[in-house]
């Protein structure tokens, strides 16, 4: 809404389109796409912003005199949300780009943890509840646009975390394809928040009387607005995933398979060979 372009890239290159500066998040250093990237920006002489613990991504942004904006270093990245989600919205804010009701919000929607903690009972915890009803089934992600970082992270969380495979769809395309094939153990989970369009609550609506109450999961939780949504929502679905993986007797500290892979991938090596050579 201030008419600035903005764009968010996962892989090895910025594209054509031509930009002023580049936020480079990666909490290891090391992620390859990442540091590619930066090394392209660099030849554009874009503004280089990293948010980072530390590694290659530290050093090359301060080699070119960039801003390093430093989290807590040995953290699990995927725990590490918390940290990297408030150093971007601390150096977006600091540049204009973002709200400070963000950080308002933030702070207020602390409290939505502690319904969620262990200790509390099935009764009382909404993330056990969700887990619970997951269990067993495979789990369909349906997000519409202004809640799909909602549900792409829980779909990576009941990856990584549950190891639980997991698909995501968009909302409503889905029930014009995906909905023709949904196998028997589907179960449909749908982040919703409060402002949605109406097309949106008629087409959910649909699928709820076309499935049934017992094959759908609405993921909402009761909040002032669109921030804290959010916040909220993010809360949710990370203690979905982890008690998910107690249900599951998976270790969602431990990440062979992704591991393995990042050692076996021979382009990572060519990136950091030449992101050192660049460091010196």
């Amino acid at each position: 809404n201030l008419g600035i372009k903005c764009d968010v890239f996962k892989g090895f290159s910025l594209g054509s389109n031509k930009w002023d500066a580049l936020l480079a998040v990666s909490y290891s250093g090391e992620t390859a796409e990442t540091l590619e990237v930066v090394l392209e920006a660099i030849k554009r002489n874009l503004r280089i912003v990293a948010i980072t613990s530390g590694g290659r991504l530290k050093k090359i942004a301060e080699k070119v005199d960039g801003v390093v904006v430093g989290v807590k270093p040995g953290i699990k990245p995927r725990y590490a949300l918390p940290n990297m989600l408030g150093a971007a919205m601390g150096i977006l804010c600091s540049m204009g780009l973002v709200s400070r009701e963000m950080e308002h919000y933030a702070e207020k929607s602390k409290g939505f943890l502690d319904v969620l903690k262990p200790e509390k009972t099935m009764e009382d915890n909404p993330a056990k509840r969700i887990a619970s009803k997951i269990h067993g089934k495979l789990p369909i992600i349906y997000a519409y646009d202004e809640v799909w970082p909602i549900g792409y992270r829980f779909k990576c969380q009941l990856n990584e975390n549950a190891k639980m495979f997991c698909h995501i769809g968009g909302f409503p395309e889905s029930l014009h394809n995906d909905i023709e094939a949904l196998p028997d153990d589907a179960m449909i989970i749908i982040p919703r928040i409060h402002d949605e369009h109406e097309g949106v609550k008629a087409g959910i609506e649909a699928l709820r009387n076309h499935l049934g109450d017992d094959n759908i999961i609405e993921l909402k939780t009761n909040a002032e607005n669109i921030f804290q949504e959010v916040f909220q929502l993010l809360m949710l679905v990370d203690y979905v995933s982890i008690y998910l993986a107690v249900l599951r007797n998976a270790d969602p500290l431990h990440i062979p398979k992704i591991s393995g892979i990042r050692r076996e991938n021979k382009y990572y090596e060519d990136v950091f060979k030449r992101v050192d050579a660049f460091i010196g």
